[in-house]
């Protein structure tokens, strides 16, 4: 019995090591099938790819009219043209078919970024209409409230934990622009990934065009921000503002871009599309509530904006999301009789 149990005490670590790989290797099919799920669509519709032209084309026209010029490196430009090209080769590829949420989840990051640079772009160009500040009446609604934005600032700035997280906050708008899109496409939504990416967009274009006949300067337009400005990344943006309406600036490099817009808030937008396109899977609830929560807060205290601009940010998303969703669907629907309409109309033309 013990010469037995002996020559067994040397299969104990290759029995181990077995048992490990073979978990691995289980935890590796199960990453993998995040992407081999079925979809419940494999493409974009035509509706987010005109409100995807749409956007490009306000954006060339803005840039040409206003005599705006935005410096892209050479290399962005190729990166984005590979991308295209690679996007395009494998869209009824075997890959495709075989992990539809990767290469779908390429093209929905691919117009993400693209997107974003356009609107940013947008932004830019059209502060050259220079119309007539709105600072005063957006602070007449704050203190008809009973809130003093800098008195408010100066409150939290002395709670350094509570600034310190509601900074984090203010900074996970990317995060979680990459984190949504592919939470949702893991989950096999593909047509809620799409709203998602639809709804932003219409955000981003809406929030230009209203913050260039509704302009304001937010918080850094009140005396004595100046004493909270160093702890306000909001007010970066001051460095282009001004001389983007007087006219002296019409040249920008794309990597010393800043976000533009107070009112409405793309940030108060971006934290209510992030919580309800994930609002089906029900573990991210609390999370994205809490977290979101935080990031509208720090629209007022990190991003300078006055209530009302959050209010209509928050509207603005609330009405934008719901629409772009209905608006998917009936593309989705409509694109799809098209095939079975034309297979009718070769089957009668046969007969």
């Amino acid at each position: 019995m013990q010469q037995t149990a002996r020559s067994s005490m040397p299969h104990a670590p290759a029995l181990t090591h077995a048992l490990a790989h073979r978990k691995a290797r289980a935890g590796l099919q199960g990453f993998a099938g995040r992407f081999t799920r079925p979809l419940d669509a494999r493409r974009l519709t035509p509706f987010t790819w005109a409100l995807f032209g749409i956007l490009l084309a306000a954006t060339t026209v803005a840039v040409r009219h206003f005599g705006f010029t935005l410096l892209v490196p050479p290399q962005l430009v190729a990166c984005a043209a590979a991308a295209g090209v690679i996007l395009f080769l494998l869209r009824d590829s075997a890959l495709a078919g075989r992990m539809p949420a990767l290469t779908l989840g390429c093209l929905v990051y691919v117009l993400f970024g693209v997107q974003s640079l356009a609107a940013v772009t947008l932004s830019y160009a059209l502060l050259a209409t220079d119309l007539p500040l709105t600072d005063a009446v957006l602070l007449g609604i704050d203190r008809a409230l009973g809130f003093d934005w800098l008195a408010f600032r100066r409150a939290v700035l002395a709670l350094p934990t509570l600034d310190g997280l509601l900074g984090q906050a203010y900074a996970s708008l990317g995060v979680q622009f990459a984190l949504v899109p592919a939470l949702l496409l893991a989950s096999g939504r593909a047509r809620r990934t799409e709203a998602f990416l639809a709804a932003v967009i219409a955000c981003e274009f809406v929030a230009c065009f209203v913050s260039a006949v509704w302009p304001c300067m937010g918080g850094v337009s009140l005396d004595g921000f100046a004493s909270v400005a160093d702890a306000t990344p909001g007010a970066t943006h001051l460095a282009h503002y001004l001389p983007l309406r007087d006219g002296s600036l019409r040249l920008v490099d794309s990597g010393s871009l800043y976000g533009l817009i107070s009112f409405p808030s793309f940030h108060c937008a971006a934290a209510y599309l992030a919580v309800a396109a994930l609002w089906p899977l029900r573990w991210t609830r609390a999370p994205m509530l809490l977290l979101d929560g935080a990031m509208t807060l720090s629209a007022v205290t990190h991003g300078a904006h006055y209530l009302a601009d959050c209010a209509g940010g928050l509207g603005l998303a609330a009405l934008a999301f719901p629409l772009c969703h209905r608006a998917v669907d009936r593309s989705a629907d409509r694109a799809g009789r098209r095939p079975a309409a034309r297979a009718v109309e070769a089957g009668e033309a046969l007969a």
